[in-house]
Order: C-alpha cells, then sequence, then structure tokens
C-alpha cells in the first residue's frame, strides 16, 4: 500500500509570527525609503528624543534587533550598546535593512514547536526564559515603537510626508486581506 505524507499545516500562532516579520521588514523598507529622500546632514542632527538624532535611532533598533537574533537562534552576539554610531545613514539604512532580512528568513524556516521553544535570555537588562515567538514579537513592536519616534523626530525637522506603517495598513493595502 502506498502511503502519503500530509503537509502539517502551520498553526494561527505561526502564520501570524512569520506575517509579524514580514511586516517588520515591508515597514522598515519603508520608512528607510521615505528617509533617503531627505537630507543625510538632517539624519545626523540631535533632536531631543530616547537617541539623539534618526540616525542613532535607526542604529539602536539594528542593534536591539541583532541583540534578540542571537537570542532568537541561540547564539548571543556582542553589541556596541550605548556606542555612537559612526557610520554614514545609507551604512546603518543597510546594517538595518540586511538584519531584519535576515531576522525574517530565519522566521520563516521555523516550525511551530521551534516557534514554541522556550530559551534563557541572560543579559545586563534581564533573567529570564522567553519563548521564541515572544522574542520575535518583541523585536516586531521593538522597531514599531522606534519608527514612530522617527516619524515624531522627522516631524521637528519639517517632514511632514511621513509613510504609513501599521501593521493594519500593511494587512489591509499590502498583503490584501
Amino acid at each position: 500500500m502506498l502511503q502519503t505524507t500530509q503537509e502539517t499545516k502551520p498553526s494561527k500562532l505561526s502564520a501570524l509570527i512569520k506575517d509579524y516579520t514580514v511586516y517588520s521588514l515591508w515597514a522598515n523598507q519603508t520608512m528607510i525609503n521615505w528617509l533617503k529622500t531627505k537630507p543625510a546632514e538632517l539624519l545626523d542632527k540631535e533632536l531631543p528624543s530616547s537617541f539623539p538624532g534618526i540616525k542613532q535611532t535607526l542604529a539602536h533598533i539594528w542593534h536591539v534587533e541583532m541583540a534578540w537574533m542571537g537570542y532568537i537562534k541561540k547564539a548571543p552576539v556582542q553589541v556596541p550598546y550605548g556606542q555612537t554610531y559612526t557610520g554614514s545613514a545609507a551604512d546603518v539604512f543597510n546594517d538595518l535593512l540586511s538584519t531584519t532580512n535576515e531576522l525574517n528568513n530565519y522566521v520563516q524556516s521555523l516550525q511551530d514547536e521551534e516557534l514554541e521553544e522556550v530559551i534563557h535570555v541572560q543579559s545586563t537588562y534581564m533573567n529570564s526564559h522567553l519563548s521564541r515567538y515572544e522574542m520575535i514579537q518583541h523585536c516586531v513592536t521593538h522597531d514599531a515603537y522606534h519608527r514612530g519616534q522617527i516619524v515624531t523626530m522627522g516631524r521637528q525637522l519639517g517632514f511632514t510626508d511621513a509613510p504609513m506603517t501599521d501593521f493594519l495598513f500593511y494587512l489591509d493595502r499590502i498583503k490584501g486581506k
């Protein structure tokens, strides 16, 4: 008797988490495409916010994403927290998009049980056990939080044409739900 293998359908949690990383990549790319239309010197201008300017905020997003990706992959990395980013705006654009793309590709390869795996996270800031999907969700929401700050900083610089990068906008207009 010939047996066929039946592919397992991903859980709703798996589909959502994987959609989140596609969304995050799209939103970061959309934000960066917008910032590329602005004078590079304004991206270095010091502004009152969590980080002193748009470029430094992008560097923070990148650093945190690298750190969490290390935990997600169970291969923690050293990240230059607290150090001023000295590369150009183009450099931080490339660095962030490369890491967001790497995270998305990795998450897309994970099975349900891998997304649910609980991993020990120990750093200067925490000592906890989190599921991989919780860490991924944190990465996506962390990026969104700081993209919002970038829009606010852009307004302080006179940028009035910020793109819409909300998850709901992604679902409705980009993904086509």
